[in-house]
């Protein structure tokens, strides 16, 4: 219910009744009035004139400070707190505050399943720097992007057969591969949304085998890059070595540090999109497989155009995982010219991986 105010303010009375008073159940007097004061925080507002229904003729009048209004708002969601933001000129005014919205992105964040190069919050500040926390906020929030982007609907098949392409290769890499049969379950797994309708051989020196998967997306080549074979990953295991050396790098000659192999790198330049999977529980699983990412996302030599997908794996949603904004910042992704996207996904269920190559369907041609 909105009623209009002697001061020309609207008030939405289910959003201000949600505010609870230690008192028996309150009647709004006829002659309700709402006297709002300078946005000065040290002045305090006065809100309604009550009856008590349970006594005689008595009335009540309610002083709430500017401060714990934002106190009440920064309990609201997103939405509710943009219906507050009608009632009236104060509470727009307290509802638009700056620190109001950069405490809940900072409070936040931390439950986001993805953040990509359109909505970090880093990235929007710098190409609108104009733009106050709130926009800043809304634009970055998953509630949002998933609205915008639920009206594209593309396909892997539909823009092969239009445009004339091949089928798209993906490279798959990272450290996440080795999370319990992860890639098994994403193949033969009944509750996959992928099925496999093939397999093709390597063009580079044994690089580039892999798979023909088919998804509601439609067909792609999935080639998956392992930093060692089976037997060497359980041995480092079983020896207490974390991080084995990765076969897909090579050192320098007369230096220290490693470089993807040539191989690799013709495979790399290549193919249309990658996947970087990631241990997303701890810093220590996050830093294993580093030094691939730097090597293989090289914008000095890599397509432009072909998209990043990173992928963060954690057994299920009841495990404490690092944010994904974390991970974003921790890879330097802002720094990257491409498309990217990184996603939070669960290897039990599989969950969060189907929505990610339909991101990639969307960014490859």
């Amino acid at each position: 219910m909105v009623k209009e105010l002697e001061n020309g303010c609207y008030l939405n009375c289910s959003i201000f009744f949600s505010i609870k008073v230690n008192n028996p159940p309150l009647k709004e007097v006829s002659n309700q009035q709402v006297a709002y004061q300078n946005h000065d925080l040290n002045e305090s507002v006065k809100i309604v004139k009550y009856e008590n229904t349970s006594f005689q003729q008595s009335s009540k009048e309610i002083f709430i400070d500017a401060y714990t209004f934002l106190h009440i708002f920064s309990y609201l969601d997103v939405f509710s707190l943009c219906q507050a933001s009608q009632v009236c000129i104060s509470w727009w005014n307290l509802s638009n505050d700056c620190m109001l919205w950069e405490e809940k992105l900072c409070r936040n964040f931390r439950s986001w399943h993805f953040v990509d190069y359109l909505s970090h919050p880093d990235l929007v500040k710098k190409e609108n720097p104009n733009l106050s926390a709130k926009e800043i906020y809304i634009r970055c929030c998953p509630e949002n992007n998933k609205v915008n982007n639920s009206n594209i609907h593309l396909s892997f098949t539909s823009l092969s057969y239009y445009f004339g392409f091949s089928t798209p290769r993906i490279v798959m890499f990272g450290s996440g591969l080795n999370s319990k049969g992860l890639v098994k379950r994403l193949l033969w797994d009944k509750q996959s949304p992928f099925t496999v309708k093939g397999m093709f051989p390597g063009q580079f020196e044994g690089y580039g085998s892999g798979v023909t998967l088919q998804c509601i997306n439609g067909t792609f080549n999935l080639i998956t890059l392992y930093s060692q074979t089976k037997n060497i990953r359980e041995q480092h295991v079983i020896d207490g070595e974390n991080k084995p050396r990765s076969k897909l790098l090579v050192r320098r000659e007369n230096e220290n540090d490693y470089v993807l192999s040539q191989p690799v790198k013709e495979l790399c330049t290549m193919v249309d999109a990658f996947i970087y999977i990631i241990k997303a529980t701890t810093e220590e699983e996050l830093m294993l497989s580093m030094d691939e990412f730097q090597a293989i996302i090289d914008e000095r030599w890599l397509q432009p155009q072909s998209p990043l997908l990173v992928l963060c794996v954690s057994p299920d949603a009841n495990v404490m995982c690092i944010p994904v904004l974390h991970v974003a910042n921790k890879l330097k992704l802002i720094n990257l010219s491409r498309r990217w996207q990184v996603r939070q996904c669960f290897s039990n269920s599989l969950a969060g991986i189907l929505p990610g190559i339909s991101w990639l369907a969307k960014q490859i041609y």
